[in-house]
């Protein structure tokens, strides 16, 4: 698919199967970020410790970017891609399950944003093993 036109990769199956992959990979994530305080007040979580809770999960997150790029490096993009989606998996079907822990709940949101950044690493390699210069 290198050196191929816009129109051409649209019609493209590879295409859109990283684009569904993507797509509902990322979308749990794509719910947690925005109403982590109010899923967090709703378990009754201080707003302190919500504030805290996400701003160490966007630091752990961007850290961790630079490890999974070093994980894929070494082990390629499946084995990757499956190990970040196992772990997203086991989090988001235990999520609602956690006892009321703040520290344990600190945990599942700190993974839940490292398993979202991991898609920002392993996406664009994918895309320009793909589609990059020929």
């Amino acid at each position: 698919m290198r050196g191929a036109t816009l129109k051409e990769v649209l019609k493209n199956r590879i295409f859109w199967h990283i684009f569904i992959m993507l797509m509902f990979s990322m979308s749990f994530s794509y719910f947690i970020k925005p109403s982590l305080k109010s899923y967090g007040s709703h378990k009754e979580y201080d707003d302190m410790f919500l504030t805290i809770t996400g701003s160490i999960a966007f630091l752990v997150s961007a850290i961790a970017k630079f490890a999974w790029g070093a994980i894929q490096d070494k082990l390629g993009f499946k084995k990757c891609y499956f190990i970040m989606l196992c772990v997203q998996l086991g989090i988001t079907f235990s999520f609602e399950y956690l006892p009321p822990s703040k520290p344990l709940f600190m945990i599942w949101v700190v993974m839940t944003f490292i398993c979202e950044g991991a898609h920002f690493v392993f996406f664009p390699a994918l895309a320009s093993s793909i589609y990059g210069p020929s």
